[in-house]
């Protein structure tokens, strides 16, 4: 029996399967299509580096300031800066050739599928800093209140590397069953494929909703949008 070969990437940024090893069953429905993000082609993930004030409200304490300290740095204002290493995940545009990708993400998926996932990203170079009286213990509103965050940005939303939003809207989701094959994006205003936030030091994640004695590192770990997420500008549609 003739099998086809493919390579299932299970990785924390995602928390999904990309591809796998399976005979298609149908012409339409193939897990060699992707899960829930394209399998094949190229994909540009937006990176968030977030944190939360704790100063404002009956909130949780920020028990990983507390024993780790602010691990990312700050400037002169006192204002917390994005990690020394935050350009070390992703390239931003594909290079030459391989030997010149410097994204350990970028080279990972690469590598893991033969050169046919070309998974690149940028990073806001500003961390988005939330109130902790906006959130619960739900992923999805810890998304939402980054999102709201970065639509009160002024001006024209750029990464580090200058990309625009619509550098990062390179697919159209519909359908969204995961196993259908996904088209390329028209017009690049509708929303951003996939956002990666990064928190320093959001207890919410661990389900801490109030104050508590142990000084234990809660706080520090990744929320994930995978599907079309508009921001500012973008339509949505």
């Amino acid at each position: 029996m003739r099998k086809a070969m493919t390579i299932r990437l299970t990785i924390g940024l995602f928390l999904l399967g990309a591809v796998g090893s399976s005979i298609a069953e149908t012409p339409v429905l193939n897990v060699e299509n992707g899960f829930i993000i394209p399998a094949k082609g190229t994909l540009r993930v937006l990176l968030i580096f977030a944190q939360v004030d704790y100063s404002q409200g009956d909130c949780a304490e920020d028990v990983y300031t507390r024993a780790n300290g602010n691990t990312w740095g700050e400037n002169r204002k006192g204002e917390t800066l994005v990690p020394a290493d935050a350009a070390m995940l992703f390239d931003h545009q594909m290079p030459a050739g391989r030997e010149e990708m410097k994204g350990l993400l970028s080279r990972f998926f690469y590598d893991a599928s033969l050169g046919q996932h070309i998974l690149l990203g940028d990073y806001y170079p500003e961390v988005i800093t939330v109130p902790c009286g906006q959130l619960t213990t739900s992923p999805q509103n810890h998304l939402e209140q980054v999102v709201a965050a970065i639509n009160e940005i002024p001006g024209e939303f750029r990464t580090a590397a200058g990309l625009r939003l619509d550098e990062f809207d390179l697919w159209d989701w519909n359908p969204r069953q995961p196993g259908l094959e996904k088209s390329a994006s028209i017009g690049r205003q509708k929303g951003v494929d996939v956002m990666m936030i990064i928190w320093r030091n959001n207890v919410y994640m661990a389900g801490i909703v109030k104050n508590v004695g142990a000084n234990c590192n809660a706080g520090f770990g990744l929320t994930t949008a995978y599907k079309p997420k508009p921001l500012k500008q973008m339509t949505g549609e």
